[in-house]
């Protein structure tokens, strides 16, 4: 993500924030690896919220990593899914809690977040993503008109 487009991604965050029926108490977003870290110098999600109008303020469930995760780009839907499995960390507490993310592939990501969430003893007030990928264009063929 270029930070540039933080801020324009941060409106269409507020849009589909002020959809729901009323602004989450808390928001939790899966932290970045150490790796996308070092090359980005920036968790591209924790700067959309804070450039959010309606999440900039908006407290935040500390998540860690537990333990350092594969590069998921390349892995398939279950491998992701045992890739994240006790992954991450997070502070006990309670409350509604709103996550976001910034790009759901097959959902492993937000699921094992959900999972820790509810463990801590947090309710999972919904689940919001900056961006939807969708891979059927990357493996068939175009077809010709």
């Amino acid at each position: 993500m270029k930070l540039a487009l933080a801020g324009h991604l941060a409106r269409y965050l507020d849009q589909a924030v002020a959809m729901l029926p009323q602004i989450p108490e808390q928001i939790a977003y899966p932290p970045s690896s150490k790796r996308n870290f070092a090359r980005r110098g920036f968790n591209p999600v924790s700067v959309i919220c804070s450039r959010s109008a309606l999440l900039g303020s908006v407290p935040r469930v500390q998540v860690g990593l537990e333990r350092q995760t594969e590069e998921q780009r390349h892995l398939a839907a279950k491998e992701r899914l045992a890739n994240l499995e006790g992954a991450f960390r997070v502070q006990q507490g309670k409350g509604q809690v709103l996550i976001v993310d910034d790009v759901v592939t097959t959902g492993a990501t937000v699921g094992a977040l959900a999972w820790e969430l509810r463990r801590a003893g947090y309710e999972v007030y919904g689940i919001c993503a900056i961006a939807r990928r969708n891979q059927t264009w990357l493996t068939s063929p175009l077809k010709k008109a």
